[in-house]
Protein backbone atom coordinates (compact mmCIF):
# COMPACT_ATOMS: atom_id res chain seq x y z
CA UNK A 1 0.00 0.00 0.00
CA UNK A 2 2.69 2.25 0.88
CA UNK A 3 4.90 1.70 -2.85
CA UNK A 4 1.47 2.10 -3.93
CA UNK A 5 0.83 5.83 -2.76
CA UNK A 6 4.33 6.67 -3.35
CA UNK A 7 4.61 5.59 -7.12
CA UNK A 8 0.79 6.05 -8.15
CA UNK A 9 0.91 9.82 -9.35
CA UNK A 10 -1.74 11.83 -9.18
CA UNK A 11 -0.88 13.94 -12.30
CA UNK A 12 -1.72 10.78 -14.63
CA UNK A 13 -4.99 11.99 -14.11
CA UNK A 14 -7.81 13.55 -11.98
CA UNK A 15 -10.15 11.29 -9.89
CA UNK A 16 -11.44 8.85 -12.23
CA UNK A 17 -15.33 8.93 -13.05
CA UNK A 18 -15.33 5.58 -14.45
CA UNK A 19 -17.66 3.94 -11.94
CA UNK A 20 -19.89 6.87 -12.03
CA UNK A 21 -19.45 7.52 -15.57
CA UNK A 22 -23.18 7.40 -16.41
CA UNK A 23 -23.88 10.12 -13.63
CA UNK A 24 -26.34 12.88 -13.65
CA UNK A 25 -23.66 15.07 -12.76
CA UNK A 26 -20.90 13.97 -15.62
CA UNK A 27 -23.99 13.93 -18.11
CA UNK A 28 -25.01 17.45 -17.41
CA UNK A 29 -21.29 18.93 -17.67
CA UNK A 30 -20.88 16.87 -20.85
CA UNK A 31 -24.63 18.07 -22.26
CA UNK A 32 -23.39 21.92 -21.76
CA UNK A 33 -19.74 21.19 -23.43
CA UNK A 34 -21.36 19.42 -26.77
CA UNK A 35 -24.18 22.08 -26.65
CA UNK A 36 -21.11 24.87 -26.43
CA UNK A 37 -19.12 22.88 -29.08
CA UNK A 38 -21.87 22.64 -31.65
CA UNK A 39 -22.67 25.95 -31.44
CA UNK A 40 -18.67 27.09 -32.27
CA UNK A 41 -16.66 23.98 -33.12
CA UNK A 42 -13.82 26.21 -32.78
CA UNK A 43 -14.44 27.26 -28.84
CA UNK A 44 -11.28 25.99 -27.44
CA UNK A 45 -12.46 26.45 -23.69
CA UNK A 46 -15.07 24.02 -24.66
CA UNK A 47 -13.43 21.29 -26.54
CA UNK A 48 -10.64 21.45 -23.65
CA UNK A 49 -13.22 21.28 -21.15
CA UNK A 50 -14.94 18.22 -22.70
CA UNK A 51 -11.44 16.89 -23.20
CA UNK A 52 -10.99 16.91 -19.31
CA UNK A 53 -14.20 14.98 -18.86
CA UNK A 54 -13.22 12.66 -21.29
CA UNK A 55 -9.88 11.93 -19.40
CA UNK A 56 -11.33 11.42 -16.05
CA UNK A 57 -14.26 8.96 -18.09
CA UNK A 58 -10.90 7.15 -19.02
CA UNK A 59 -11.89 8.27 -22.73
CA UNK A 60 -8.00 8.76 -23.86
CA UNK A 61 -8.40 8.83 -27.74
CA UNK A 62 -11.26 11.05 -27.46
CA UNK A 63 -9.33 13.69 -25.26
CA UNK A 64 -6.39 13.86 -27.00
CA UNK A 65 -8.86 14.67 -30.43
CA UNK A 66 -10.44 17.02 -28.48
CA UNK A 67 -7.09 18.87 -27.27
CA UNK A 68 -5.86 18.64 -30.36
CA UNK A 69 -9.16 20.38 -31.68
CA UNK A 70 -8.78 22.88 -29.07
CA UNK A 71 -4.74 23.55 -29.90
CA UNK A 72 -5.51 24.27 -34.07
CA UNK A 73 -8.93 26.74 -32.53
CA UNK A 74 -6.24 28.18 -30.14
CA UNK A 75 -2.46 27.49 -31.39
CA UNK A 76 -1.27 29.27 -27.78
CA UNK A 77 -3.87 27.76 -25.59
CA UNK A 78 -1.54 26.56 -22.86
CA UNK A 79 -4.89 24.23 -21.73
CA UNK A 80 -4.81 22.34 -24.63
CA UNK A 81 -0.91 21.88 -24.42
CA UNK A 82 -1.31 20.53 -20.98
CA UNK A 83 -4.08 18.18 -21.83
CA UNK A 84 -1.88 16.64 -24.32
CA UNK A 85 0.75 16.06 -22.33
CA UNK A 86 -1.60 14.29 -19.89
CA UNK A 87 -2.92 12.30 -22.57
CA UNK A 88 0.82 11.41 -23.41
CA UNK A 89 1.36 10.36 -19.45
CA UNK A 90 -1.95 8.19 -19.80
CA UNK A 91 0.01 6.52 -22.95
CA UNK A 92 3.51 5.99 -20.92
CA UNK A 93 5.25 8.45 -23.76
CA UNK A 94 6.17 10.32 -20.50
CA UNK A 95 8.99 12.93 -22.79
CA UNK A 96 6.83 13.81 -24.70
CA UNK A 97 4.10 15.11 -21.93
CA UNK A 98 7.48 16.72 -20.40
CA UNK A 99 7.44 18.73 -23.82
CA UNK A 100 4.00 19.51 -23.83
CA UNK A 101 4.16 20.35 -20.14
CA UNK A 102 7.20 22.33 -20.83
CA UNK A 103 4.89 24.49 -23.81
CA UNK A 104 2.18 25.19 -21.35
CA UNK A 105 4.45 26.69 -18.84
CA UNK A 106 6.10 28.68 -21.45
CA UNK A 107 2.96 30.37 -22.26
CA UNK A 108 1.24 30.84 -18.90
CA UNK A 109 4.23 30.67 -16.90
CA UNK A 110 2.20 31.73 -13.59
CA UNK A 111 0.19 29.05 -13.77
CA UNK A 112 1.01 26.62 -10.54
CA UNK A 113 -0.71 23.39 -11.90
CA UNK A 114 1.06 23.01 -15.33
CA UNK A 115 4.70 22.95 -12.97
CA UNK A 116 2.44 20.30 -10.84
CA UNK A 117 2.32 18.33 -13.94
CA UNK A 118 5.56 18.77 -15.41
CA UNK A 119 6.78 17.44 -12.03
CA UNK A 120 4.53 14.37 -11.91
CA UNK A 121 6.37 13.65 -15.30
CA UNK A 122 9.31 13.96 -14.33
CA UNK A 123 8.64 11.86 -11.16
CA UNK A 124 7.35 9.50 -13.58
CA UNK A 125 11.19 8.72 -15.35
CA UNK A 126 12.69 8.64 -11.24
CA UNK A 127 13.83 12.31 -12.13
CA UNK A 128 13.11 13.56 -8.75
CA UNK A 129 15.20 16.52 -9.18
CA UNK A 130 13.79 17.89 -11.39
CA UNK A 131 10.25 16.67 -9.67
CA UNK A 132 11.30 18.64 -6.41
CA UNK A 133 11.75 21.73 -8.26
CA UNK A 134 9.05 22.10 -10.69
CA UNK A 135 6.65 20.85 -7.64
CA UNK A 136 8.48 23.52 -5.64
CA UNK A 137 7.56 26.00 -8.42
CA UNK A 138 3.77 25.31 -7.99
CA UNK A 139 4.12 25.37 -4.49
CA UNK A 140 5.74 29.07 -4.80
CA UNK A 141 2.46 29.83 -6.99
CA UNK A 142 -0.32 28.28 -5.15
CA UNK A 143 0.88 28.32 -1.28
CA UNK A 144 -2.45 27.33 -0.14
CA UNK A 145 -2.59 23.98 -2.56
CA UNK A 146 -2.04 21.29 0.40
CA UNK A 147 -1.81 18.32 -2.62
CA UNK A 148 1.29 19.95 -3.71
CA UNK A 149 3.20 20.46 -0.91
CA UNK A 150 2.31 16.54 -0.22
CA UNK A 151 3.16 15.63 -3.52
CA UNK A 152 6.89 17.48 -3.11
CA UNK A 153 7.06 15.49 -0.15
CA UNK A 154 6.55 12.55 -1.85
CA UNK A 155 9.12 13.34 -4.03
CA UNK A 156 11.64 14.11 -1.41
CA UNK A 157 10.93 10.80 -0.11
CA UNK A 158 11.39 9.00 -3.11
CA UNK A 159 14.86 10.82 -3.24
CA UNK A 160 16.01 10.05 -0.09
CA UNK A 161 15.60 13.46 1.22
CA UNK A 162 13.11 12.82 4.38
CA UNK A 163 13.36 15.70 6.54
CA UNK A 164 12.75 17.77 4.15
CA UNK A 165 9.68 15.45 3.16
CA UNK A 166 8.49 15.64 6.67
CA UNK A 167 8.54 19.62 6.36
CA UNK A 168 6.47 19.54 3.35
CA UNK A 169 3.99 16.72 4.78
CA UNK A 170 3.60 18.71 7.94
CA UNK A 171 2.42 21.90 6.38
CA UNK A 172 0.31 20.17 4.33
CA UNK A 173 -1.26 18.51 7.23
CA UNK A 174 -1.66 21.85 8.65
CA UNK A 175 -4.01 22.98 5.36
CA UNK A 176 -6.14 19.64 5.96
CA UNK A 177 -5.80 17.65 9.52
CA UNK A 178 -8.53 14.99 8.23
CA UNK A 179 -6.79 13.45 5.54
CA UNK A 180 -5.10 10.37 6.44
CA UNK A 181 -2.49 9.42 3.49
CA UNK A 182 -0.71 12.67 4.38
CA UNK A 183 -0.49 11.72 8.27
CA UNK A 184 0.39 7.99 7.10
CA UNK A 185 3.25 9.22 5.02
CA UNK A 186 4.68 11.48 7.03
CA UNK A 187 4.79 8.52 9.29
CA UNK A 188 6.70 6.51 7.06
CA UNK A 189 9.41 9.08 6.86
CA UNK A 190 10.10 9.30 10.78
CA UNK A 191 10.44 5.96 10.34
CA UNK A 192 13.02 6.44 8.04
CA UNK A 193 14.26 8.78 10.42
CA UNK A 194 14.28 6.63 13.22
CA UNK A 195 12.03 9.05 15.01
CA UNK A 196 10.15 6.12 16.27
CA UNK A 197 7.63 7.78 18.39
CA UNK A 198 6.25 10.88 16.05
CA UNK A 199 5.96 7.52 13.33
CA UNK A 200 3.97 5.79 15.67
CA UNK A 201 1.42 8.87 16.71
CA UNK A 202 1.02 9.67 12.83
CA UNK A 203 -0.12 6.04 12.16
CA UNK A 204 -1.87 5.71 14.84
CA UNK A 205 -3.67 9.18 13.61
CA UNK A 206 -3.67 8.09 10.06
CA UNK A 207 -6.42 4.59 11.56
CA UNK A 208 -8.35 7.06 13.36
CA UNK A 209 -9.15 9.04 10.22
CA UNK A 210 -9.47 5.66 8.19
CA UNK A 211 -9.84 2.90 9.93
CA UNK A 212 -9.17 0.44 6.86
CA UNK A 213 -6.31 1.21 5.86
CA UNK A 214 -3.19 -1.06 5.34
CA UNK A 215 -0.08 1.03 4.86
CA UNK A 216 -0.95 2.42 8.22
CA UNK A 217 -0.97 -0.69 10.00
CA UNK A 218 2.36 -1.40 7.97
CA UNK A 219 4.05 1.71 9.26
CA UNK A 220 2.92 0.67 12.56
CA UNK A 221 4.42 -2.64 12.37
CA UNK A 222 7.90 -1.39 11.53
CA UNK A 223 7.63 0.82 14.53
CA UNK A 224 7.23 -2.30 16.75
CA UNK A 225 10.00 -4.21 14.92
CA UNK A 226 12.45 -1.76 13.46
CA UNK A 227 12.03 0.50 16.49
CA UNK A 228 11.09 -1.66 19.78
CA UNK A 229 12.32 -5.50 18.67
CA UNK A 230 8.57 -6.60 19.45
CA UNK A 231 7.97 -9.48 17.00
CA UNK A 232 4.49 -10.07 18.52
CA UNK A 233 3.18 -6.71 18.07
CA UNK A 234 4.57 -6.35 14.84
CA UNK A 235 2.65 -9.61 13.91
CA UNK A 236 -0.13 -8.31 15.02
CA UNK A 237 -0.45 -5.55 12.51
CA UNK A 238 0.85 -6.97 9.62
CA UNK A 239 -1.99 -9.51 10.04
CA UNK A 240 -4.09 -6.24 10.88
CA UNK A 241 -2.79 -4.50 7.24
CA UNK A 242 -4.12 -8.07 5.91
CA UNK A 243 -7.34 -7.88 7.68
CA UNK A 244 -8.16 -4.57 6.02
CA UNK A 245 -7.31 -5.25 2.79
CA UNK A 246 -3.62 -5.50 1.99
CA UNK A 247 -3.29 -7.81 -0.95
CA UNK A 248 0.11 -7.20 -2.53
CA UNK A 249 1.94 -8.93 -0.06
CA UNK A 250 5.19 -8.29 -1.97
CA UNK A 251 5.18 -4.74 -0.11
CA UNK A 252 6.25 -6.62 3.09
CA UNK A 253 9.91 -7.93 1.81
CA UNK A 254 10.35 -4.70 -0.21
CA UNK A 255 13.11 -2.46 0.28
CA UNK A 256 11.88 0.69 -0.88
CA UNK A 257 8.34 0.14 0.95
CA UNK A 258 7.36 -1.85 4.68
CA UNK A 259 9.89 -4.51 4.06
CA UNK A 260 12.84 -1.75 5.13
CA UNK A 261 11.47 -1.93 8.64
CA UNK A 262 10.69 -5.51 8.57
CA UNK A 263 13.89 -6.95 7.52
CA UNK A 264 15.07 -9.90 9.85
CA UNK A 265 11.09 -10.73 10.73
CA UNK A 266 10.23 -10.89 7.18
CA UNK A 267 13.14 -13.60 6.30
CA UNK A 268 12.01 -15.98 9.73
CA UNK A 269 10.78 -19.86 8.65
CA UNK A 270 7.65 -18.74 10.04
CA UNK A 271 6.55 -15.19 8.42
CA UNK A 272 5.21 -16.31 5.27
CA UNK A 273 3.00 -19.29 6.92
CA UNK A 274 2.00 -16.07 9.04
CA UNK A 275 1.00 -13.86 6.20
CA UNK A 276 -0.74 -16.80 4.57
CA UNK A 277 -2.52 -17.62 7.70
CA UNK A 278 -3.49 -13.75 8.05
CA UNK A 279 -4.97 -13.46 4.69
CA UNK A 280 -8.65 -12.50 4.81
CA UNK A 281 -11.02 -14.93 3.36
Amino acid sequence: MKKAILIIFAVLASAPLAEAGQSAGARARLAVLNAAIKKNPADAAALSGRAELQLELGETAKAEADFQRALDAEPDGAAALAGLGQTRMRQGRIDEAISFFTKAVNRSAATARYYFLRAGAYAALGNYQRAVKNAGEAVALAPGMGSYLHWRGIYYARSGEYAKAVKDYTAAIELDKTDPITRNDRAYAYLRLGKWTEAFNDARAALRLEKNFPAAYLNIAGYWWAGRKNSRKALENVAGALRVGLRDTADLYDENGAGYFLRGLNSTAGFEAFVARSRRP
